[in-house]
C-alpha cells in the first residue's frame, strides 16, 4: 500500500520585534486601530501597546511587522491624536 506524499511544511519565518515610539498619537488607541485595520487571520503577528514609553511593540514575521509599523506610523499625526482624544470624550 502507498503512502500518499505528506506534504512538506514550510520553515516558518524568524520572528522580528520592533518598538515603534509615536510622537502625537497615544499608544493604546493607536495599537487598538491597527489592530481594527490589519487583516484577519494573522495570528503571527502581535501588537503591544507600551503607554509608559508611549510605544507599540511588533512582534512577528519580518513582512507583517512592516506593514503595521508603516500603519502605525502613518496614524501617529497629530490631526490622529486629535481625532483619538475626541473619541475618548
Amino acid at each position: 500500500m502507498q503512502q500518499a506524499p505528506q506534504e512538506q511544511e514550510q520553515p516558518a519565518e524568524p520572528t522580528v520585534l520592533q518598538i515603534v515610539a509615536l510622537k502625537y498619537g497615544q499608544a493604546h488607541p493607536v495599537a487598538g486601530m491597527v489592530e481594527r485595520l490589519l487583516p484577519r487571520g494573522r495570528h503571527q503577528m502581535r501588537l503591544v501597546p507600551d503607554v509608559r514609553t508611549n510605544s507599540v511593540v511588533l512582534s512577528g514575521p519580518a513582512k507583517e511587522v512592516e506593514a503595521a509599523k508603516a500603519l502605525v506610523l502613518a496614524l501617529d499625526t497629530q490631526d490622529a491624536n486629535q481625532r483619538a482624544m475626541e473619541e475618548q470624550s
